[in-house]
């Protein structure tokens, strides 16, 4: 596997080399705390991943996204009506604008992404 566009390679991990946790069998449910920890990791690895993509140079690793940060929302206020009317708030919606600059679609499929958890 090659990642991005710096060419760094990877091997893939046979079944038996993953932790539990990263198992698609695994038998032991996930705590509510810990799905959060994960959901919020990997929110932020999407969010590095499509910055070092968009901005190269080293100014893009220095950009990270706060969401306790006071967000102004510049975003059209029918666009937020949109992803709004999907179940999320308003400032959910606002941080993942953000996240995905300005990108609708994007930031849809990262408040998805956030909402879906493990069957129980």
């Amino acid at each position: 596997l090659i990642i991005g566009t710096t060419g760094t390679e990877t091997r893939f991990l046979s079944e038996s080399e993953l932790p539990d946790q990263a198992r698609l069998n695994f038998s032991q449910p996930m705590s509510p705390k810990s799905q959060m920890s994960e959901d919020a990791q990997l929110a932020e690895a999407l969010a590095k991943s499509q910055n070092d993509g968009t901005q190269p140079g080293p100014s893009s690793e220095n950009k990270t996204v706060n969401p306790s940060a006071s967000i102004k929302a510049d975003y059209p206020e029918e666009v937020i009506q949109r992803l709004m009317n999907n179940g999320f708030s308003r400032q959910e919606v606002i941080q993942e604008l953000a996240a995905a600059n300005g990108n609708v679609d994007q930031a849809l499929a990262a408040l998805f992404a956030k909402s879906f958890q493990l069957p129980k």
